[in-house]
């Protein structure tokens, strides 16, 4: 069985006398998961889409069909729901006018 002595104890990962607790690499940004990749992708694809929107929605079209984006996935799912959202609107508008236009 090994002995640590003191010494040993305050070693980190730069060597003796570092700080075991203390990040290694200060300035670099961690590395990103898939979610937080998405995220970031969706958030820009908002902003252009605000701000430009034919522009975006016929380049949206485009990466859609490509599928190489990591955002593929939740562009289909928007575009799915802001057309369902349309037909349900469209049909409860039409119920709503028969029902109490009469």
């Amino acid at each position: 069985m090994e002995e640590h002595n003191g010494d040993m104890a305050e070693t980190g990962p730069n060597g003796p006398g570092s700080n075991p607790e203390a990040p290694t690499d200060v300035g670099v940004e961690p590395h990103e998961t898939g979610g937080e990749l998405v995220l970031e992708e969706a958030r820009e694809e908002i902003v252009r889409l605000v701000t430009h929107p034919v522009e975006e929605i016929k380049r949206l079209e485009h990466v859609a069909e490509e599928g190489d984006s990591a955002a593929t996935p939740l562009i289909i799912a928007v575009g799915v729901t802001a057309v369902l959202a349309v037909v349900f609107l469209v049909v409860l508008t039409v119920i709503m006018l028969v029902y109490y236009g009469t």
